[in-house]
């Protein structure tokens, strides 16, 4: 197996934080562009035990392709939960409060929501999605938000706890009732809630971030005392943009490329070190007890910027696979060789600058882990039902059983279909533990007397998609596509 090159650089420590900066390189003698994690796969390296989730914002458009490929990414990562920094729903004005809630968000990420009540599918057993209200949230109106999640407090602002994580959900738009300034109740209730936690990590989420320098710009009514108050990360989105800004030692962290179009970047603001607008993506974060580790991927799999935040502990330092850890800048680490003062770029797209006091260059091989026998992945069964949905109008749902080359039934494999004829668009869903998910069409005019699903992909880790095995265990359809007539 070849080894695997990361670079790392310490930033400094701060507030017994000590932060560091990697890039990726490839194999051993390989050209791979700097982020590049240039393996067999896309998805990112397992790392520590720990909680594990993603971040994403500014998604929530009517079956966007591109947000469609980065939910799709997320759920390749098997995370714990998914966090958004707001702009959940641009759906405004089509149908009722609940409906455009379900349309834009529930398409995506219903499997992660509980209690979910709306047409995609099976939702989780327990809550793993935690929203922010973003302005476009509020303009599809707060009483549909109310109606479609369950969340903490008075739903607008919340805050809940992960493993090591303790993260504060704040409402950052204007319209809050209970005031965006850090004086005001909101900003109080804040303050004391961060006071009392006794996490190792605390980051602050919200929509409008309080630095930028993209089309939106810096948002001065968010620049609230956050470090004062014992942040460890803030995360915001509403520029769609991924830019990582370092106020302090403090990292702000704008993430809106979740799937609407991106926003150009103008002069960048002071403590900019990393800018990148080529692509959509999202944020994938290990933490545990001893450090967070921040991830950035484009929908294509490529690692744009790392960041890593570490502190004492008592638990062992964990074996590297892809990446070191450092925890001074005066001795490389073993089997590394110091270089001169160097200033990292990321890939292209990305702009970083950082001059650092030395960059070492480390050798490490990754962490064996055991993996089931390659196979493949196909259809064993596709059902269809249709249903009056409102007025004039009509719904499909399609049920797709995914089998590995043995017919076992394959869970969290990720389906994904083309709809034509009555209905339009990409739909994906993730298989239960009976290797079943469903997707849903809704709003189909009743002028359409039918519509096709049919099934273009299956994934699983590393196991291909047999199409030319796809069946149908009753016989209803060809196990490939099926076809639904009006009801």
């Amino acid at each position: 197996m070849n080894a695997w090159l990361s670079r790392l650089t310490t930033i400094g420590v701060v507030g017994g934080l000590v932060y560091g900066l990697g890039f990726w390189g490839g194999p051993q003698g390989s050209s791979a562009s700097p982020a590049v994690a240039s393996r067999g796969s896309n998805a990112p390296l397992d790392q520590p035990a720990g909680t594990r989730f993603a971040v994403v914002g500014d998604f929530g458009s009517n079956n966007s392709e591109p947000a469609i490929s980065v939910a799709n990414l997320i759920r390749s990562w098997n995370v714990d939960y998914v966090v958004t920094v707001g702009d959940n729903n641009y759906c405004t004005g089509n149908t009722d409060g609940f409906e455009e809630f379900d349309l834009c968000v529930g398409r995506y990420y219903y499997d992660f929501m509980s209690p979910y009540l709306g047409a995609y599918g099976t939702g989780a057993s327990s809550n793993k999605f935690w929203p922010a209200l973003g302005n476009h949230d509020w303009d599809a109106g707060i009483s549909g938000w109310n109606a479609f999640f369950t969340l903490p407090n008075n739903e607008r602002y919340y805050e809940f706890v992960r493993g090591s994580v303790h993260f504060f959900v704040i409402d950052s738009d204007p319209r809050e009732p209970d005031g965006t300034s850090a004086t005001s109740t909101q900003g109080q209730w804040l303050q004391t809630r961060m006071a009392a936690s006794t996490a190792p990590w605390k980051i602050v989420v919200f929509h409008h971030p309080a630095f930028s320098s993209a089309q939106h710009g810096s948002s001065s009514w968010m620049q609230w005392p956050f470090q004062q108050w014992g942040a460890t990360a803030v995360l915001s989105g509403h520029d769609h943009s991924y830019e990582r800004i370092d106020k302090n030692g403090l990292p702000y962290i704008v993430n809106g490329l979740g799937g609407r179009s991106p926003y150009g970047f103008g002069t960048p603001i002071a403590g900019s070190i990393v800018r990148y607008n080529s692509d959509y993506g999202a944020m994938l974060v290990n933490a545990d007890a001893c450090g967070m580790t921040f991830q950035f991927w484009n929908r294509q799999g490529v690692m744009i910027d790392t960041l890593t935040q570490s502190q004492p502990c008592d638990t062992p330092t964990p074996t590297a696979t892809a990446t070191a850890s450092a925890t001074s800048t005066s001795t490389p680490p073993p089997s590394a060789t110091a270089s001169p003062t160097t200033t990292l770029s990321p890939t292209a797209g990305a702009t970083a600058s950082l001059t650092s006091t030395a960059t070492y260059t480390v050798t490490t091989q990754p962490t064996a882990t055991s993996a089931p026998t390659i196979g493949s992945v196909h259809v064993a069964d596709l059902d269809a039902a249709s249903a009056t949905y409102r007025r004039n109008q009509w719904r499909v749902t399609v049920s797709v059983l995914a089998h590995e080359a043995n017919h076992n039934p394959r869970r969290s494999a990720t389906v994904t279909g083309n709809w034509s004829g009555g209905a339009s668009g990409i739909a994906s869903c993730r298989t239960g533990s009976n290797g079943r998910c469903t997707v849903t069409s809704a709003g189909i005019q009743n002028s359409r007397t039918s519509t096709t699903f049919a099934v273009t992909d299956i994934r699983y880790n590393s196991y291909p998609y047999a199409s030319v095995e796809n069946h149908d265990l009753d016989g209803d359809s060809n196990g490939t596509s099926v076809t639904v007539t009006r009801p």
